[in-house]
Parts: C-alpha cells; structure tokens; sequence
C-alpha cells in the first residue's frame, strides 16, 4: 500500500543575479509502521567563482513540545508546536502559487492540514485553497503548495493549519541524504536513500529569490529510477 508524503531539506545559497534558492523533496512511501529515524544534514559543494561563491544556511528558532497522548487527534496548531513561513508567487498566466513550508517541533509524527485565503487590495477575500503535509516527522521540515488559478495582485494571505497524529506511516525525510552542487549556471541536487524503505515519486522543489528576496521563479524535478522510487541505498541527480 502506497502513501503520499511529502519532505523537505532546506538550504538558502547565494547564486550569480539570484539571491537565494530553497530546495524542496517531496516523495510517496509504503506502508510501515513508525520506528525510529535519524536525521541527517544537507551536504553543499560550492563550484562557484570566488565572487559568487557566498553561501549560507536559513535559520530560526525552534521550540520542542510534547503533544500529551491524551488530547484530541485534531487540534489547531499553535506556534509552539509549528513554525511555518509562506512564499507567494505569481506565473505569467495570472495564476499564484502560495508555497508554504512547516517544521513540526512536536514529538508526534503528525500529518498536517493547511487552508489559506488570498485576500485583494481592497481587503476582499479573492480565493481560498487547501493542501496538506501527509506525514511529518518529528523536527522534520516540508512544503505544501497552494494554487490560485485566476488569481492575482494578491496583497495578503491567511494560513491555518490543523494536524492529526500519524500512526500508520513513518516518516521518511530523515533517511533522504542530500548533497547540493552549485555552480555558475544551476544546481545538481543528489538525493541517497539511507533508508530500508522505497521512496516514491521522491520530488525535488527549488524556489528562486532576487536579492530583494522576492520570489521570481520556481522549479521541480523528480528523482526516481525506472521503478518510479529511489530504493534503499541508491543515489539519484537531478
């Protein structure tokens, strides 16, 4: 049995006329129970000129709490418990994407529920859309992506998240090892399975900045094999 979640690792780098890149992985897991998983950090070899070659990591600050097994399985989520941050951009169509990341400080494996409304100049409401983190793990950090078709200008959005604890599918960020190459032009991302698990559709997501650190474009690869799945293992480039 297949189930999607979705995973990120996070890592802000400073590229030629671009001030800044997030990148993003989602994936789709089997069906195993939760265990234990150790987290592992993103590896970034820099191939840039001397003059283009500042780099540096996004950071913030995270508080621990521990959700009691006693309260409800949904429940709002308080900042205590996440820390999120949404990026707003708008295609040459006229529709807008509200990429929204969320790290789960908690000690629960959670899956996470977002709905966000757009809001006019006017302080009207112009649109309202849903989208979900399947399973988050523990300090676990990911990305839910919001589309407005049709919708643009849109001054100010409102995001609220609830969560219910995951109890049926582990977490798999903390087996995906990222090492980031970045040089003149792009970046290669390579993606290794530590895991015992098939990681399916494993997805990369990359969000571009100017250094106003507005966000002007955006892009996704998957990195899979023929299997559609990264498997136990096996390293992938995208």
């Amino acid at each position: 049995m297949k189930k999607p979640v979705t995973i990120c690792v996070i890592c802000v780098l400073l590229i030629g006329g671009l001030s800044a890149c997030l990148y993003y992985l989602s994936t789709h897991d089997l069906f195993k129970p939760n265990e234990t998983v150790t987290t592992t950090e993103a590896r970034i070899v820099d191939n840039r000129s001397v003059s283009e070659s500042s780099i540096t990591k996004a950071s913030s600050e995270y508080v621990t709490e521990d959700p009691k097994q006693t309260e409800p399985t949904t429940r709002e989520v308080t900042d205590e418990a996440f820390e999120s941050k949404g990026y707003a951009y708008e295609n040459m169509i006229g529709d807008t994407l509200y990429f929204y990341t969320v790290k789960n400080n908690s000690q629960s494996t959670v899956k996470v529920i977002g709905n966000a409304v757009a809001y006019g100049s006017a302080g009207n409401t112009v649109g309202a859309e849903t989208a979900d983190i399947d399973t988050l793990g523990p300090s676990e950090t990911s990305i839910m992506v919001f589309y407005f078709s049709d919708v643009k200008d849109i001054q100010k959005f409102d995001c609220s998240l609830t969560f219910e604890k995951q109890s049926f599918f582990s977490p798999v960020i903390s087996n995906i090892q990222l090492d980031e190459t970045v040089n003149d032009h792009n970046l290669t991302v390579r993606a290794t399975n530590n895991g015992d698990t098939d990681a399916f559709l494993l997805q990369a997501y990359a969000l571009f900045f100017d250094k106003d650190n507005k966000l002007v474009s955006y892009d996704s690869e998957y990195i899979t094999d023929g299997d559609a799945a990264l498997k136990p293992g096996a390293t992938l480039s995208a």
